[in-house]
């Protein structure tokens, strides 16, 4: 490491008390991000992400030039530079869903949703088999639509090794814009009122949250809300490994749900049709556009740090929020912080930013321990391989770049960030990150906080027992 983690950690609080530099962004019209599937829409034309992400970046640094310096890169001249931006980009991009944009939205005046909404008699129920909790979800929803296929012929796409322990939003929302007629769309940072907004529009929606059946240990958990009832305070949901409470759903009340539902920084996925585009938008809000839930993420998990410092949920949902906004180096002192506050040991089966974030900034070995540490528990998770063969490729070993993207395309041949990673491998393209330049805090400026200690290295969290739950996680 070339600097303290302390001072690490003093970035993050200046970042926390530039919030309000973000919030100036949301009174825009919501943009579409990715390819249209419905060519008679007129959509509101966007500016390159990447280069969003980064003016907001930049502009907070700026308004903090007397606390900070930096300290360039050595040798890093402009060709080099560009050649890196470009590969974060592509690394970045290769990573994203492919999407169905929303219309451009105006808002206006609402009116006040019912206080009582319930979908679940309009959805086929489906109880998940082996490991199959997204595609049981996937199927449930898409049957709100008619969709006749069922979690075995989402499951042959997404997952075709059963053992596969997880299937992330974009990969189901890819899933649905590439092998359905449908369409479907995922947001992070969601509220309890989107949620009901979205569901009292006539959208089931599929959360992803933390899920601790007794006597076992934590794991992640798609879930699918299908109602509301405000007398009550409760979401009424069909639970793929509990059942569906003889069709009536099971009541979550609002904050409960919300407690679990942040252990995924509160994401969430809607699946619609072409007829009911135009009402999701106007449900979604500012949501139609994902810069705002990203900026939300990062606003909400900003909240938490600084109410609770020892909040690791807060702390990791921080570095996710982060990478999504481009912002690899306080992401990465983000985990960090994620890491010193004993997440559950199975976090890296569901979620996989920090792989990410210290990729980005030249922490390889940490790519390789992390990923190393997640197989020795358990060896069929795709991405794991994938991350730990990019970290080899920047390291320029070949032999383990290979093989290691090859497991992870063997275990998922549909895992497109391998198939990408390894032509562009192949082909020569493939160019290495070079870390950010590094920021130091200047002493006497205020940004201290004591409860907040400097992170040595990661340690890997050994497992207990293996599960005896059947059918999951």
């Amino acid at each position: 490491m070339t600097r303290s983690r302390a001072a690490g950690c003093l970035l993050i609080l200046v970042l926390l008390a530039l919030a309000g530099l973000t919030a100036a962004a949301r009174g825009r019209a919501t943009y579409a991000q990715d390819v249209d599937k419905s060519p008679t829409h007129t959509l509101l034309t966007t500016p390159d992400y990447d280069a969003t992400a980064d003016a907001l970046v930049q502009t907070a640094i700026a308004a903090t030039a007397t606390h900070w310096t930096r300290t360039p890169t050595p040798n890093l001249d402009a060709t080099v530079q560009a050649r890196v931006d470009a590969a974060m980009t592509a690394t970045f991009a290769a990573l994203m869903p492919t999407e169905t944009p929303l219309l451009i939205s105006v808002p206006g005046n609402e009116p006040p949703l019912p206080s009582f909404v319930f979908l679940g008699d309009d959805v086929r129920y489906e109880p998940q088999s082996w490991n199959n909790q997204g595609p049981a979800n996937l199927s449930m929803a898409l049957s709100y639509f008619g969709w006749d296929g069922n979690q075995a012929t989402a499951a042959a796409w997404l997952k075709p090794n059963p053992d596969d322990k997880n299937v992330s939003p974009w990969q189901m929302v890819r899933f649905v814009n590439e092998q359905t007629p449908y369409h479907a769309l995922y947001r992070v940072g969601g509220s309890v009122d989107v949620l009901r907004r979205v569901l009292a529009a006539g959208f089931p929606v599929i959360i992803e949250r933390g899920f601790q059946p007794a006597g076992e240990d934590w794991l992640g958990h798609y879930l699918l809300l299908l109602g509301y009832d405000d007398a009550t305070g409760h979401f009424l949901a069909f639970d793929s490994y509990l059942g569906s409470n003889g069709g009536t759903g099971f009541s979550h009340p609002y904050a409960e749900l919300d407690a679990w539902w942040r252990h995924f920084n509160r994401t969430f996925i809607v699946v619609y049709d072409d007829a009911r585009e135009a009402d999701l938008r106007a449900a979604l809000g500012d949501y139609a556009d994902p810069q705002y839930g990203y900026e939300m993420a990062l606003e909400t998990a900003r909240e938490e740090a600084t109410q609770d410092s020892s909040d690791g949920w807060a702390w990791f949902n921080m570095g996710t929020a982060y990478i999504a906004l481009g912002d690899y180096e306080s992401a990465a002192i983000a985990y960090d912080q994620a890491f010193a506050l004993n997440l559950p040991w199975r976090m890296l089966w569901y979620q996989f930013g920090p792989y990410e974030a210290y990729f980005h900034t030249g922490r390889y070995a940490d790519v390789i321990a992390l990923a190393e540490t997640t197989q020795s528990i358990v060896a069929n998770i795709e991405e794991s391989y994938y991350w730990e063969g990019m970290a080899y490729a920047a390291l320029g070993e070949t032999e383990p770049t290979i093989r290691n993207i090859l497991i992870a395309l063997d275990y998922n041949p549909n895992f497109f960030p391998a198939q990408d990673a390894l032509e562009r491998i192949q082909n020569g393209t493939f160019t290495t990150p070079v870390p950010l330049p590094t920021r130091t805090p200047t002493p006497g400026s205020g940004l201290e906080i004591a409860t907040i200690e400097p992170v040595a290295t990661f340690t890997p969290v050994s497992p207990p027992a293996t599960p005896t739950v059947p059918g999951l996680p």
